[in-house]
């Protein structure tokens, strides 16, 4: 019996390992310049955090054209969805203060809370705000955060967006429901907003004072601005309204010297801001994404070889991330990038942990380079030839949907949606379906102009009754947009 308690003590221990050698700190150096200059990110900044230390940071490429320097530990980078688990440890916060209880119905805790099922308004607890798993299509109204839709608009439309999968057993990654717990939060504790909520509980007791969802970070010093990719080139640009209108789904901007901060609080047991009851709570798997990787409460949980790795990514419209560390290890990586809509972040963060514990299997940072290759390609296929397509006079019309809000088409194709005033125009694509591309400057600077697919209804008679909208790959925008009103060309 003793030899059989002592072997489940040793199953059961930590597996500790060395720290990393300078020789694989020099060799992932190395790798990380390299995807850096292959993916034409400006600039990238790699911290290594060690029992709650930066014990190792690079920076690499130049913070900005007017500073060529590269990024130091305290230059600052919007994370985007990183900011989610900021969120969950607010709610936890409020959990762990009996404030609320993580099976507290939602629609309980706020009223306007509603999905389009009944049944899963009622079942909808505080726990599954931040557990993606809602049962709807992955994404769903996303893309109109980063149009700058506000908060109060997203989440009425929540209600409207169609049931697409199993409450709690299908893994869906939306953003909405952060919103209702950045509210429900700010509630609680009695605060105007999210983001004065998260600076009182978790960002000042951890002396993160370069962290912040607020515009004005816009204008802080040593900032890595933003870029995107515009014909294969890195360009400099921001988002406008987004992330900051994301609150807890995406609003914060970051350094690594002060994540070096929250993974120490992470790796820690939580004190002085909550049990570690609650934070280990929020890092409870909810949700299966696939065979190796779950998803807990604003993190994801990777079961990798010898020990889980925690970790989230973070994307903008101009920057990427990814915060990840071993607990067991009290060991953590933090990689932060000035380029949008392309993640080399997580590959090279589960490169890093490879070359750490020895593993020579498929190198991740190759694979997502094939990836992207592969995307480009299809992306340079050419276009069949556009069929017969509706007459611009046909389409003429006011019409309103519950999630766009009024959208105005009116002659030569053009349209306005008027629930934050974008004006666009109608791409042909075949048929009665168009791309809808907007020509606002700012938009087209940034090589964002293609923003959703309209498809026109018509009814038995040939008339146009209605238009429905798609995201091209599935963002959640499928919904008819009744026609109530028909205008005259102005």
């Amino acid at each position: 019996m003793r030899w059989i308690l002592i072997l489940l003590l040793a199953l059961t221990l930590p597996v500790w390992a060395e720290s990393p050698t300078p020789q694989l700190l020099e060799q992932f150096a190395r790798e990380v310049e390299r995807e850096r200059v292959r993916w034409q990110i400006p600039a990238v900044a790699v911290g290594l955090v060690e029992d709650g230390k930066l014990t190792w940071f690079q920076g690499f490429g130049s913070k900005s054209e007017e500073d060529p320097a590269p990024p130091d530990a305290d230059t600052l980078f919007a994370i985007g969805s990183a900011s989610k688990a900021f969120g969950a440890t607010t709610l936890a916060i409020a959990v762990d203060q009996g404030k609320a209880s993580w099976d507290d119905r939602m629609m309980d805790r706020d009223p306007s809370f509603a999905m389009a099922d009944p049944w899963v308004t009622r079942e909808f607890r505080l726990f599954d705000l931040y557990s993606q798993h809602p049962g709807v299509q992955a994404y769903a109204l996303s893309a109109l955060l980063s149009l700058g839709y506000s908060q109060e608009k997203l989440m009425a439309a929540w209600r409207h967006v169609p049931p697409n999968g199993h409450f709690r057993a299908t893994f869906a990654y939306v953003n909405i429901p952060h919103l209702f717990a950045g509210k429900l939060v700010a509630e609680l504790f009695q605060k105007p907003d999210w983001e004065t909520s998260v600076e009182e509980l978790v960002l000042k007791p951890l002396g993160m004072n370069r962290t912040s969802g607020r515009p004005e970070v816009l204008s802080w010093p040593n900032r890595a601005p933003g870029h995107v990719l515009v014909e294969g080139k890195a360009r400099h640009g921001e988002g406008g309204a987004f992330p900051f209108n994301a609150g807890p789904a995406g609003s914060l901007s970051s350094t690594v010297n002060d994540l070096t901060r929250w993974i120490h609080f992470q790796c820690g047991d939580g004190a002085p801001l909550l049990s570690q009851e609650n934070l280990l709570r929020t890092r409870l798997v909810q949700t299966m994404v696939d065979d190796r990787t779950g998803y807990a409460m604003g993190w994801g949980v990777a079961f990798r070889s010898p020990t889980p790795l925690i970790w989230h990514t973070g994307g903008t419209l101009t920057h990427a991330c990814i915060v990840a560390f071993e607990p067991d290890q009290k060991r953590g990586l933090i990689i932060l990038t000035n380029l949008g809509g392309q993640n080399i972040a997580q590959p090279l963060a589960y490169r890093f942990f490879d070359l750490v514990h020895g593993e020579t299997g498929p190198n991740p940072v190759e694979q997502a380079w094939e990836l992207r290759l592969q995307a480009e390609a299809q992306a340079n296929k050419p276009n069949p030839a556009i069929s017969f397509q509706a007459p611009a006079t046909d389409l003429i019309g006011r019409y309103e949907s519950p999630i766009l809000g009024p959208v105005k088409v009116g002659a030569n194709y053009s349209v306005v949606l008027e629930e934050i005033q974008l004006r666009c125009v109608l791409k042909p694509i075949a048929g009665d379906a168009f791309w809808l591309v907007t020509t606002e400057p700012h938009w087209v600077e940034l090589g964002l102009e293609e923003l959703f697919i309209l498809h026109f209804v018509r009814d038995a008679e040939g008339r146009v009754t209605g238009v429905r909208a798609q995201q091209e790959g599935g963002i959640g925008l499928n919904t008819v947009l009744p026609r109530y009103m028909t205008i005259t060309d102005d």
